[in-house]
Formats: C-alpha cells, sequence, structure tokens
C-alpha cells in the first residue's frame, strides 16, 4: 500500500524524530565542544538532585498522610422535623420580635418540616477518651452526631459541646464502642508556622470520602468576618464544603489548624481557605472538656489599626501598637481609658496587632488586674485593669450604633451579616457580606436595592466585613457611579447606584 504524500512525510518525520531522540540521549562528549560538554556535565547532578528533593517531598507527604489520615473523621448531622412544633422557641421569639422592632417587617425562620442531614469532618486528640475536635457550625443545631472514622466504623457521639464566638466544638464519643483507642493526632503550635510553610489539608469534601490537599500558609492574623474572635491562618490548600472542621497539619504531622472556612463567589475552592490556629483551638477545647464552656476575660473598647502618621507623631515603634477607636463601658471605662489611647503592651507582651490583644486579654482569668501600656497625646502610662467575664451578649463592636455603616449619599445603611440575621433573612450561615437594614426613602438605593440584600462586592473590592465595607465606599470619589454586587436570596445581582439619581 502507498501512503499518500503527505502522510509518508509525517511517518518519515515521526521516525527522524524519535531516532534523533535516541541517539541524542547517548551523549558522545568527545564530540561536542568542551564548554558544552562541560555545562551539560555540570547540569546533570543539578537535574538529579531536583528530581530527589522532589521525590522527598512526596515521601514526606505520604508519611505525614499516612500517620494522620486515620485519625481523620467524617461527620454526619441529624437533626429531626420540626414541623409539629407549635412555633418558634422562646428565644427564636426574642430574636424575631427584635428584627420586627429594627426593620419594620414580618420575619420567619426556615423551621424545617423534615428530617436534615449535613456532613462534616473532624479528627481524634484522644483516641482513649474518644475525643473529637470540629467546627460549632458543623454540629450547631443537630440532634445526632455520628462520626466515621477511615476505617469505615461508626460511632455516635454522646455529646457536643460547642463555642460559637471561636466556632470550635467538642464531640465525645463512648469508650465503651471500641475495644481499642483510636488513633489520634496532636495539636502543634500554629505561632511557628511561617508564611511559605508547607501545610496539608485532610477531610471529607462534598462527602466524596477521605481526601488530601497540599499548599502552603499564605497570610496570618486574617479577620475574615466569619465569627466573633478571629485569628485565622490563611492557605491555598484546597478546601472545599465539607471540609469544614478537618485538620490543617505541618510537614511534622501536628495539627496546626482547624480548616473552617473559603472565600469564593462560586461556592468551591477559589485558592483562598481559612483555619482556626491551633493555638486558639487548644485553649478553647480544653476549657470545652474542662468546663463545658468557655469564660472569657473583655476589655470594653472597640479597636482600630494605629495609622502611620499617629505613630509617627507619638513615636511609637513600628508594628507596633493599637488603637482605642472607641469605650463604651466594662474593664476599659473604669480604668479610665478614652478613645484615642493607643495600647502598646499589657503585662511584659508587647502588642502588634488586634487580633493578638484579643487573644491576650481573652485568656486573662476574670477578676485579675493587669498593666496595660499605653500611650495618650504622646505620653506613656500605665494603667491597671481589672478584668470581668465577658457577657454572654457581648458585642465586639459595642451597640448597634457601632455595628451598622452609613452610605449616606445613596441612603443606604448595612450591617455585618450575624448568623442571626443570615438565618432571618434565609441565607446559608457562610454567607460573606454586608446586609441592607435600612433604606432611605426617595434615595437612590430605593430604587434599586431591598432590605435584605447582601452585598459582597463594591466596585472591584470584594467586601466580607462592615470594615471592609466602609474602606470600600470611604475611597470612592464623591460624584462617581458605583457597580455593587448583591445577592438576594437565592440569586446575585448586579445593582449601579448614582448619587445623581433623583
Amino acid at each position: 500500500m502507498k501512503l499518500p504524500e503527505r502522510a509518508r512525510g509525517g511517518v518519515a518525520l515521526m521516525a527522524v524524530a524519535v531516532f534523533g531522540g535516541f541517539v541524542g540521549s547517548q551523549v558522545d562528549f568527545a564530540a561536542m565542544t568542551q564548554p558544552a560538554a562541560a555545562q551539560l556535565a555540570a547540569e546533570r547532578p543539578t537535574i538529579a538532585q531536583g528530581r530527589q528533593t522532589a521525590a522527598d517531598l512526596s515521601v514526606a507527604f505520604r508519611d505525614v498522610i499516612s500517620r494522620v489520615q486515620p485519625a481523620v473523621v467524617s461527620v454526619r448531622t441529624d437533626t429531626k422535623a420540626l414541623q409539629a412544633q407549635s412555633g418558634p422557641s422562646a428565644e427564636q421569639r426574642r430574636m424575631l420580635e427584635e428584627l420586627q422592632r429594627r426593620f419594620g417587617r414580618g420575619f420567619e425562620f426556615d423551621v424545617p418540616d423534615r428530617p436534615r442531614s449535613g456532613m462534616g469532618s473532624g479528627f481524634i486528640i484522644d483516641g482513649t477518651k474518644g475525643i473529637v475536635l470540629t467546627n460549632n457550625h458543623v454540629v450547631e443545631g443537630a440532634d445526632r452526631v455520628t462520626v466515621t472514622l477511615d476505617d469505615g466504623r461508626k460511632l455516635r457521639a454522646t455529646d457536643w459541646r460547642t463555642d460559637p464566638r471561636s466556632d470550635v466544638a467538642v464531640l465525645f464519643l463512648d469508650p465503651d464502642d471500641f475495644s481499642t483507642p483510636l488513633p489520634e493526632v496532636a495539636l502543634g503550635d500554629s505561632e511557628a508556622m511561617e508564611i511559605g510553610d508547607w501545610v496539608l489539608a485532610i477531610g471529607n469534601p462534598f462527602g466524596i470520602g477521605m481526601t488530601s490537599t497540599q499548599g502552603i500558609i499564605s497570610g496570618k492574623n486574617r479577620m475574615a468576618g466569619l465569627n466573633q474572635r478571629e485569628n485565622y491562618l490563611q492557605t491555598d490548600a484546597a478546601v472545599n464544603p465539607g471540609n469544614s472542621g478537618g485538620p490543617l497539619v505541618n510537614l511534622q504531622g501536628k495539627v496546626i489548624g482547624i480548616n473552617t472556612a473559603i472565600r469564593s463567589e462560586s461556592g468551591g475552592y477559589d485558592g483562598v481557605s481559612f483555619a482556626i490556629p491551633s493555638r486558639m483551638v487548644r485553649w478553647v477545647s480544653q476549657s470545652l472538656i474542662d468546663n463545658g464552656t468557655v469564660e472569657r476575660s473583655f476589655l470594653g473598647v472597640q479597636l482600630g489599626p494605629l495609622q502611620p502618621e499617629v505613630r509617627d507623631l507619638y513615636g511609637v515603634n513600628p508594628g507596633v501598637g493599637v488603637q482605642i477607636e472607641r469605650v463604651f463601658g466594662g474593664p476599659a471605662k473604669a480604668a479610665g481609658l478614652e478613645g484615642g489611647d493607643v495600647i502598646i503592651g499589657l503585662g511584659e507582651t508587647e502588642v502588634r496587632s488586634l487580633s493578638q490583644l484579643q487573644g491576650l486579654v481573652e485568656r486573662i482569668t476574670p477578676g485579675s488586674t493587669e498593666p496595660l501600656a499605653v500611650v495618650r497625646d504622646g505620653k506613656r502610662l500605665n494603667v491597671d485593669v481589672k478584668f470581668e467575664a465577658m457577657p454572654d451578649d457581648f458585642n465586639a463592636l459595642g451597640d448597634e450604633e457601632a455595628a451598622a455603616s452609613s452610605f449616606d449619599r445613596f441612603g443606604l445603611t448595612v450591617e455585618e451579616l450575624t448568623g442571626e440575621l443570615a438565618q432571618a433573612f434565609g441565607y446559608p450561615a457562610e454567607t460573606q457580606g454586608v446586609v441592607v437594614t435600612e433604606i432611605a426613602d426617595d434615595s437612590p438605593a430605593s430604587q434599586q436595592l431591598q432590605v435584605g440584600d447582601v452585598i459582597f462586592r463594591v466596585g472591584a473590592r470584594p467586601v466580607a466585613t462592615l470594615a471592609e465595607f466602609r474602606r470600600a465606599t470611604e475611597s470612592l470619589d464623591a460624584r462617581s457611579s458605583v457597580v455593587l454586587r448583591v445577592r438576594r436570596k437565592d440569586r446575585v445581582v448586579l445593582v449601579v447606584l448614582s448619587a445623581d439619581d433623583d
């Protein structure tokens, strides 16, 4: 059979390419120029070393996964149907009345009329006692919690204790349900992790089965606006729905965080994930295990970052200090702290960030007195503060006025999207953004927006918190229009607001 010319030419070319590759693999150093031969000879060890380094990293990943994964569990929650209830609970009624008062219209909670189930992940920290850590939002509202071990065994949790402020939960399994100790994993030190360090995320995303992903620590001390106590580790290890509650581990096989949330516009992994640092997890979980609850101290102030101009004027060292924006009561008021004071130290510890100061304060035993190093009008003061236990209804922003932000030129007021507001307006608990709570009559916003809309992007800037919304809107030109990306129930709409609208 005679091939067409084009086909025959292709075959011949392929043969030459393959043959040339074969010949080229047998390098004749004598036939090469001396510099070229020397260069290739020098490169070969480097290539081999690179391959060995990659192989070593692969072996390290396999080793960590083989040791940690047996201690990682899938968490299933079941919630009974509530159709037979005559109405919302007393606490829900109180909340509904408050929303009615604030927003002037009726609200209903999404009361399930059939059993519901949810999925998440967790990990065993005590295989003898059967103690499992996960997220509060994984088990919140559940009537039954079941964990599935990596070997397929299913065990019922006999009790679970939660801390909504940090989103940490502890599950207790019955030791009588297992004859030998369960696999366990140890907590490491999140403070020892640096940006660029390798990490692995292990969990059960989408309920498809135990899955491991790798990445690095891509940020620290993140405040994503998801919980009242935040100091997240940020990672680019792929985390998806169902990973919540699973461990983020270092290359020593120690848990340095609980995978908690993703920043996403698609609902799936978009490259940014957040984990509760193990240093916070250790303290919260131990309090839940020992006491059933977490007792925190509080200061009673609204804090903000220290502006460079103030830092220079007061002679505060770079990277040190947070500013009191407002004193609204509690220990701070009793100690005589004032708005505008700059906190640079607590006890023997230098204060370098808002989240660090919050972490230090909450661990102080209520009733204890500790000195605060403060700069006021350029003068350093030592103020003794007697700390108190944080009230259950404590709002870190003080009151409704501090928790709201007005976009006056468009006739718009928004608030943090708390779990209560998300539930009342019918949004999933993980929804991010700020919620529209007031719209002025005959304003530009009144033509485009509705109370209950969730704004998650202002122009090109994503907004997940009230602070991010303020920064995004303050940077806009006073006469310019702005495009808002808005969630309205189960859809996304684009809204263009113009200050010139009548």
